[in-house]
Parts: C-alpha cells; sequence; structure tokens
C-alpha cells in the first residue's frame, strides 16, 4: 500500500535524519507496547521425557510462535529480575508435529543462560540443543562460528536461500523441517538480540546512560532490514556475521551500533530507490504470522499511530 511507504530522499515526507528515530519508536512500539504477556511455563510432568528431571528453570513452550510472540516470551524472561540472575537456565521448546515417537522425544529445544550486567541485565547466551542429543554443548556459538556453519555446510555463498528459511520460522517455528542447525540457532539469537534490550528501566536501580543508549537501538529493525539484504543477494553472511563485517550492529558501544544500522538503513534506501516500507509496517509484515494480516480497523489505528509519530519527529 502506498500509504505504508516514506521518502528516504531528500525532499521527502521524512528527512534521512528521521528514519533512524522512526524505527526506534516503531520498534518500542511493536517490542514494547504491542506483545502479549502472562506466559506461563510447563509443569514439569508435560516436559518432553528428553529432558532430565534433575534439570532447573522453567520451560516454556514456543510451538507455533511467530517473531513477536517469542519476542515477548524473552522479554518476560530477562524482565523477571528476580529469576534472571546469574547462570540461571531457561527453556524454550517447539514441539514436533511428528507421529515417530522417537524423533518427537528430540524436539527442537533452547536454552537460555542468564549472564546480566550493569548496563545490560538482559544479557545472556543462547543454546540449540543438538538433534537427537539429551545434553546442550557447553558454550553457545558466537556469531562467527556460526557464520562458518552458514556458508561451508548448508548455504555457500545462497544467502536468499538462508533469509527464506528465517523467514518461514519468523512467521511460524514449527516450519522447521529440513531447516538446518545453524539456521535455527541463528533465529532464536536473533530474536534474543531484541529481546535482550527490553528490560524496563523501572525494575534496575538506577539506570545507566549506557544501559538507555543500547535499549535505544532499534534492533527489531535492523535484523528486518538484515534479513532483506540477504535475501535480495546483495549482502553476504560475512557481512553480517562476522566480527568486522559492515553490517554487523551486534557488537562495539552503542553509538558503534547506531552508525551499523544508518548504514543498512542506507543500504536498503538505495535499493528501494528512496522509497521503503514504513517502520512499523515492515516489522509487522517481518516478525507477524501470514494469517493474521492487518485489518481495516488495525490499518486506521495504525495510521493514527504514524501520523502521531510524524508530529512527533517534527515538533
Amino acid at each position: 500500500m502506498k500509504a505504508n511507504k516514506f521518502n528516504m530522499a531528500e525532499g521527502g515526507e521524512y528527512r534521512d535524519a528521521d528514519v533512524y528515530d522512526s524505527q526506534v519508536k516503531a520498534t518500542k512500539i511493536f517490542f514494547e507496547d504491542q506483545i502479549p504477556h502472562g506466559f506461563k511455563p510447563l509443569p514439569k510432568e508435560n516436559w518432553p521425557s528428553s529432558m532430565p528431571q534433575e534439570w532447573t528453570g522453567p520451560v516454556y513452550d514456543i510451538t507455533g510462535f511467530h517473531g513477536q510472540q517469542v519476542v515477548a516470551v524473552l522479554s518476560q524472561i530477562v524482565n523477571d529480575r528476580n529469576q534472571f540472575k546469574e547462570d540461571k537456565m531457561f527453556y524454550l521448546l517447539i514441539r514436533n508435529s511428528s507421529e515417530d515417537n522417537e524423533k518427537a522425544e528430540y524436539e527442537p529445544l533452547y536454552a537460555l543462560e542468564a549472564h546480566p550486567t550493569v548496563d545490560q541485565p538482559g544479557n545472556g547466551r543462547v543454546f540449540l540443543r543438538p538433534e537427537g542429543r539429551v545434553e546442550f554443548p557447553k558454550y553457545g556459538k558466537r556469531y562467527g562460528v556460526l557464520k562458518a556453519d552458514l556458508e561451508t555446510e548448508y548455504y555457500k555463498t545462497n544467502t536468499p536461500s538462508f533469509a527464506e528459511d528465517i523467514k518461514k520460522l519468523l512467521k511460524d517455528n514449527t516450519r522447521n523441517e529440513n531447516i538446518p542447525e545453524a539456521t535455527m540457532e541463528t533465529y532464536m539469537i536473533l530474536l534474543f538480540e531484541i529481546a535482550r534490550r527490553l528490560v524496563k528501566n523501572d525494575l534496575i536501580a538506577n539506570p545507566s546512560k549506557r544501559k538507555k543508549a543500547f535499549d535505544r537501538l532499534p534492533i527489531g529493525s535492523a535484523v528486518a532490514r538484515l534479513i532483506n539484504l540477504l535475501e535480495l543477494n546483495v549482502s553476504s553472511f560475512d557481512d553480517v556475521f562476522s566480527w568486522k563485517g559492515r553490517f554487523n550492529c551486534f557488537k562495539g558501544e552503542p553509538h558503534e551500533r547506531k552508525k551499523v544500522i544508518q548504514t543498512i538503513n542506507e543500504a536498503i534506501e538505495t535499493i528501494n530507490e528512496g522509497t521503503v516500507e514504513q517502520p512499523l509496517i515492515e516489522l509487522q509484515e517481518f516478525f507477524c504470522a501470514d494469517q493474521h494480516p492487518i485489518s481495516s480497523e488495525e490499518e486506521d489505528q495504525l495510521a493514527t499511530t504514524l501520523r502521531d509519530m510524524r508530529l512527533t519527529e517534527t515538533s
């Protein structure tokens, strides 16, 4: 819809300097104001038999969730300041629809190990349990290792295929048949990159300026646009996941990450000749399920929100 796009070029409806602020506002609306709440962990009697009963830590069933819902669960976890303590474990389960009981015993299972810091109280490490294994690896994979796996074992330089697989998972995580483990792990790590910035300031005693600067980063919008660049085959795995990658916005100080996100925006603008989706529309289309299109009423509400955002930016 034409009304859902804006011009990033000089003299357009939005000035270039406003694009980043629009992303910040859209990310807050979509991943804070609009997310669901009240997720309950599974009782132990409902755990898969492949999970030893002596394990501690809550288990959340995220079967069939789209990206925004998974971020909502992760946000709930990192905001529970009584539970999100150093080395505490949390688990996220995707139940397998297969009737093969042996295969179902080893359904996709993620572990989140908490490592909060003063400036980044939502910090942690995400692990994917290897297929057919009961135990998790000792260390989660860093982006460099994931990049090597994606390139050498699965996709080579076929970034559009990787983007297609990630987008399937973000629409419905049960659409995981024949999707490589490295992609499954990358999917959850990217969602956690969003959630780890969502620890509310009113839950923290004297939140630091550095924390607030990290939290302001519109990581959700950046992730959507990174996947878009990979889908269009104008970005490489090295660009996104290597330590010195020009689109790697997951490292460094807040001002360094902001600069990278602006570089991502410039690349998107160049490809689309200055016209791109509104950031809020972009998030809804990317992180929500296909079967829930925006209704006319929701579209009217969204138009009002976008108009209010524009008025705020120009005031």
